[in-house]
């Protein structure tokens, strides 16, 4: 719960920055292990947002990997 100016500056640094990470996730020219560093830089600022109840970070681009993901793992009878 943000109830101080200090708690709203800090929400609002992690959404901007994790907003930032998920930016740079979309970018088409990056290696496994870039793409695997902001994945889990990504996951590191999601924590902390969901621990100190400031709601949530939602990357479309992670969602729209998961969907693919789980596309190439259903096995259709």
């Amino acid at each position: 719960m943000v109830n101080t100016f200090n708690e709203s500056a800090i929400a609002t640094y992690l959404k901007t920055t994790g907003e930032e990470l998920c930016g740079q996730l979309g970018a088409q020219d990056l290696s496994e292990n870039e793409r695997a560093r902001l994945e889990g830089k990504i996951e590191a600022y999601k924590q902390m947002m969901e621990r100190f109840e400031l709601g949530d970070l939602e990357c479309e681009h992670i969602k729209k990997s998961l969907r693919k993901q789980e596309d190439s793992h259903q096995v259709t009878p």
